[in-house]
């Protein structure tokens, strides 16, 4: 389990902590001492539970394409439900073409609107693709950056529910270099409403679907990426109106 900020980690956080008051006497000094280690303590069981509550949307590399299994029925029973809402999305709005396309472009401070997919600006950086619902709420986003050699293809896939909150985080990847075989890595993260962390799957595949050794691969391309809240969030940071 990790945490939605990289402060819960990062040393800096020691700052927060109260710098331990000088005795004036031996007699008070003790006092003092006891205090202060309560408020330490204090101040590391709110560091912990701030961390527990915000553990989902994790920033930290080093777990990011990691599994973790449900724990308990009920979130097994969330995870279903999720599951069967994502295959709604694909098959009734991405299939039905109620996308609207954007593209970051080099030199440009605002994104571009694109009429359709084939007619992508010349130096592109990234691909957006909003998805939208019958009542015009976002319920899914699509990031495709640019690989310019083509010798990778990395997607970033966020689904949000009905009040923009985001429910799954999808990362793949497809390359060509780093495996003994052209291969395909894919991590699926499910929250729930608060942003909690239901479960993480992972799968690395040829482009067969056979698994591929993880141990055998250098992976060249995981690069850095974000997984928001919300969509109000994700919309602010590219600069679209949520």
């Amino acid at each position: 389990m990790t945490c939605l900020t990289s402060q819960c980690s990062r040393p800096e956080l020691a700052m927060l902590a109260p710098a331990p008051d000088r005795a004036r006497s031996a007699g008070n000094g003790l006092h003092r001492r006891a205090l202060t280690v309560g408020r330490l303590l204090q101040l590391a069981l709110g560091v912990a539970f701030a961390c527990a509550l915000a553990q989902g949307l994790a920033d930290a590399k080093s777990d990011r394409e990691v599994p973790v299994p449900a724990s308990g029925d009920a979130a097994r029973t969330r995870i279903a439900e999720i599951r069967a809402y994502m295959q709604r999305v694909k098959n009734t709005f991405m299939a039905t073409g109620r996308v609207h396309l954007y593209a970051r472009v080099s030199g440009q401070t605002t994104l571009i609107r694109v009429p359709d997919s084939r007619r992508w600006p010349e130096a592109t950086e990234a691909s957006y693709n909003v998805v939208h619902d019958l009542r015009d709420r976002v319920v899914a986003f699509v990031e495709v950056p640019t690989s310019e050699s083509g010798d990778w293809y990395n997607e970033y896939l966020h689904y949000f529910d009905a009040d923009g909150r985001t429910l799954v985080f999808e990362r793949s990847s497809s390359f060509f270099n780093g495996c003994p075989v052209k291969a395909r890595e894919r991590t699926i993260s499910y929250f729930d409403p608060t942003g909690r962390l239901l479960s993480r799957e992972y799968t690395l595949t040829d482009f067969g679907g056979s698994p591929v050794d993880a141990s055998r691969c250098d992976f060249m391309y995981r690069y850095p990426y974000q997984i928001f809240r919300s969509w109000p969030e994700l919309a602010r940071s590219i600069g679209l109106k949520p």
